[in-house]
């Protein structure tokens, strides 16, 4: 439970700081390599602390060999799509940074005009 807590506070950090009014920004790259880079150190802090606290009180934790295959597959899963996640968005702003006196030859999404997200249910 506490992953999932961390994980969504970590997600809730990213949409903070690439997000304004509902709106993407445009951010300049070293303000997206600092966000990638503070990301970094948040999972591994998300990773770690929690495996401190069960350390100390292996009492806690008795789960078995399923549960904790289980537990690393899903582990994995989530760094595998945090991981291609965070690296298109830094690469797609790295790219515009560095090429942007280029005409691409696929057009680039405009991600400064992306609507407000509104729910209609």
């Amino acid at each position: 439970m506490v992953e999932l807590g961390s994980g969504i506070l970590i997600w809730l950090f990213l949409l903070m700081r690439f997000t304004e009014d509902g709106r993407i920004v445009d951010l300049s790259a070293g303000d997206a390599v600092a966000t990638y880079i503070q990301m970094i150190v948040l999972w591994i802090i998300a990773s770690v602390v929690p495996a401190v606290i069960a350390a100390k009180r292996p009492e806690g934790t008795a789960k078995d060999e399923r549960d904790r295959a289980i537990d690393a597959l899903g582990d994995r899963w989530e760094g595998y799509v945090v991981l291609i996640a965070i690296n298109v968005l830094v690469v797609h702003l790295l790219a515009r940074a560095w090429y942007a006196d280029r005409t691409p030859s696929l057009p680039i999404p405009d991600l400064g005009s992306t609507p407000r997200w509104s729910l209609h249910c």
